[in-house]
């Protein structure tokens, strides 16, 4: 693993993505990945789901964490939805089926991931 170095990562250098497909509609964007800080293990971002859009039910062969920052709406962690407000942190261990839904409000949450690179993380969507 390559030793990473301390920085500064500019807004700039980070360009938001937008999902708009059957599976999501949302604008993220990742902060810190293996293309801007490589050794650090870790792919953490923002995504932002508009009022009543969501993300549907899905899991991954790693763990997730999301820390919900503004608004609100629910979270499904296998088959159980929750409601999440601003300071809720969710933890979807490897192989956890979850989902999103923003509330009447944008729900903005900060995620995070055990991997290098986003792209290689495996998103395995549910049929709806």
């Amino acid at each position: 693993m390559q030793t990473p170095n301390a920085s500064v990562i500019p807004k700039r250098a980070v360009p938001p993505r937008i999902e708009d497909d059957a599976w999501a509609r949302m604008r993220f964007r990742n902060l810190v990945d293996a293309r801007c800080a490589p050794g650090m293990g870790i792919v953490q971002g923002t995504a932002r789901f508009a009022p009543g859009e969501g993300e549907a039910l899905h899991s991954h062969p790693i763990g997730e964490t999301a820390h919900v920052l503004t608004g609100g709406g629910t979270v499904t962690l296998d088959g159980a939805q929750r409601s999440v407000e601003p300071g809720d942190t969710v933890v979807a261990p490897a192989g956890t089926v979850h989902g999103w839904q923003a509330g009447p409000a944008a729900l903005e949450i900060l995620y995070t991931f055990p991997a290098d690179d986003f792209d290689a993380i495996e998103y395995r969507y549910v049929d709806p």
